[in-house]
């Protein structure tokens, strides 16, 4: 997802789509776009629609272009209810975590 376009639901679709046909538990989107774009807030809202029984995990350019460390993991631990995270979840980086050189 770079931007919003008319292409950009049917990407959704047909990846959403192929995570439910192989049933996955997860699926893991990467964009170009910054966490608060408008236009990826439009493309959470329509994959919020879709009411998902499990998490898409919403890797945006603050994420892939940061120097610290990602731990995807945190991302699929069960919530205090006892339920893992649904929908659209931004992942964000650890602002105390830097990979060593």
């Amino acid at each position: 997802m770079n931007s919003l376009t008319s292409n950009t639901f049917t990407q959704i679709y047909f990846m959403v789509d192929v995570i439910i046909s192989l049933n996955l538990d997860f699926g893991v989107f990467s964009c170009l776009l910054p966490a608060d774009s408008a236009d990826l807030a439009e493309s959470m809202e329509y994959i919020r629609k879709k009411n998902l029984d499990f998490p898409i995990l919403i890797i945006t350019n603050e994420a892939l272009f940061s120097p610290s460390e990602i731990k995807l993991y945190r991302y699929l631990e069960l919530l205090s209810a006892g339920r893992f995270p649904v929908g659209p979840v931004f992942v964000k980086p650890s602002p105390r975590s830097h990979f060593s050189h």
